[in-house]
């Protein structure tokens, strides 16, 4: 029998990094991607669109098109703490939401500039329908000069919203991009939250429970981080009352 709670699972190991692909339990700690798992009566609205690329093509169901910011004049245009690009989306009724997917603008040529408008921070704040703040957090990918990748960056909401509000206060070049925006439902998965005291970068540990072995967590290995007996990476998982586990 698994317990209520799992304290702690304590990670070792001879290298001096940890790294979970896939925990092998049968769920997930998001949304799982089917056409009945994702939300669709949303729509999107953005403070700023370039051209032709405007902000309904990131809810058109292809990811080789893409909204991008209006980048013309390289002095106002780039995204900052003091001007963020805002984009927001407006259910057309209040909507329990499990998960917020944002997929970059994709591809890896530079000189085609496909890494150009790729979030590297950005504040995400969920409100209801009095337009009252339920939830809000700031999140830091990629820093200095480091260039984003275009693998999906999954927020988790877990609350019914009206709205939420993408506000990009840092974004690679002059211009901010997004190839689609999607939502999906709460997971049933058989735990309300997992947790670990360390990761690296953007390998956070909702990674090794994504079903996807493509994806994984990463412990945190700068400034000479290590995990061995005497430093482990603790991982905690909180499973829900109502879900029997033999």
């Amino acid at each position: 029998m698994i317990h209520e709670r799992i304290e702690k699972l304590l990670l070792s190991t001879v290298s001096a990094v940890m790294i979970i692909s896939s925990v092998t339990w049968p769920v997930s700690v998001r949304a799982t991607e089917t056409a009945n798992n994702k939300i669709t009566n949303f729509s999107l609205q953005a403070s700023s669109e370039y051209n032709t690329n405007r902000i309904d093509k990131a809810k058109d169901g292809d990811k080789n098109t893409f909204w991008e910011s209006n980048w013309a004049d390289s002095n106002n245009s780039r995204p900052s703490e003091e001007k963020p690009i805002v984009v927001t989306a407006t259910f057309t009724e209040p909507t329990k939401v499990g998960v917020m997917r944002i997929v970059p603008r994709q591809g890896n040529d530079s000189n085609k500039g496909d890494q150009n408008g790729r979030i590297k921070k950005a504040k995400y704040t969920m409100l209801n329908n009095n337009d009252e703040v339920i939830k809000e957090e700031t999140k830091v990918y990629f820093t200095g000069e480091q260039v984003p990748t275009d693998e999906n960056i999954d927020v988790e909401i877990n609350a019914t919203v009206k709205k939420v509000k993408i506000e990009i206060l840092s974004a690679y070049s002059t211009t901010a991009t997004m190839a689609e925006l999607e939502f999906y439902k709460e997971s049933d998965s058989w735990y309300s939250n997992v947790e670990a005291t360390t990761a690296h970068n953007d390998h956070a540990i909702a990674k090794a429970f994504d079903n996807n072995p493509d994806t994984f967590w990463h412990s945190n290995w700068a400034n000479g981080a290590k995990v061995n007996a005497e430093h482990p990476a603790d991982v905690t998982i909180t499973r829900k009352n109502t879900t029997p586990m033999h």
